[in-house]
């Protein structure tokens, strides 16, 4: 009788184990086309993809009725290209949820679908702050390094050093948020996006992933482009 009742209890927490050891991200979105330009609207049997990275793979569904939903399960977050009606974006996927919204734009110019994302997954959402952050710095780096370029030969060492100025501080802004994320699991994609900084810097930081993240597909990708430039230095 013992063994009977050792055996349903097994059973039922074999239930309620597995479930919470097969995480999943579910992507999925209502399109809401009302009052929308006819060139903007998003018809049924239009599709929504998700594109990886690494390894190489598609997941496209057709929208149906203005809704979408795309599921399954990543064994380390992952970076991948994703869209639908339009407009496209890389994406961290994490086992997480992620909502999708598509407000449009009309200007006098131009009108244009706008894709917005929400998730519950801590990683996405502090890599898209963190990236919208950098991405206004890049800007003012661009603009410097345009004007040191096309300005009076006096005028571009002031011009290089704000630009270097502009480096110092992204570099100082992006690697603290990526240091002091729990487990790591944002450096390595900071890093990827930071490949114009000096390899001993990167190499330094990419040393600070634990293994466990270094043999991820993002791990190994950091290190796959850190490669030819260490070979560089070496020449």
């Amino acid at each position: 009788m013992k063994q009977i009742i050792i055996i349903i209890l097994l059973f039922f927490v074999g239930i309620q184990v597995t479930p919470a050891q097969k995480k999943k991200y579910v992507i999925s979105g209502v399109i809401d086309n009302s009052n929308r330009p006819e060139l903007l609207r998003v018809k049924d049997g239009d599709i929504a993809f998700l594109w990886f990275d690494n390894p190489k793979k598609k997941i496209e569904v057709p929208v149906k009725d203005g809704k979408f939903r795309i599921e399954g399960h990543v064994d380390h977050p992952t970076r991948c290209f994703f869209g639908v009606g339009g407009p496209a974006m890389y994406i961290i996927l994490d086992n997480a949820n992620y909502w999708v919204t598509l407000p449009y734009y009309v200007g006098s110019d131009k009108m244009k679908n706008i894709l917005r994302i929400k998730s519950d997954s801590e990683l996405f959402n502090t890599f898209m702050s963190w990236y919208d952050m950098d991405g206004k710095y890049y800007s003012e780096l661009e603009k410097y390094k345009n004007k040191a370029k096309t300005c009076h030969p006096d005028s571009i060492r002031i011009y290089k050093r704000k630009a270097d100025a502009i480096k110092h501080e992204m570099d100082s802004i992006s690697l603290s948020t990526a240091r002091t994320f729990p487990n790591k699991y944002l450096l390595p994609f900071v890093l990827l996006r930071q490949f114009d900084f000096s390899y001993e810097r990167l190499w330094k930081e990419y040393e600070k992933i634990p293994e466990s993240i270094k043999m991820s597909p993002i791990g190994k990708e950091v290190r796959q482009r850190l490669l030819p430039k260490k070979n560089t230095l070496v020449q």
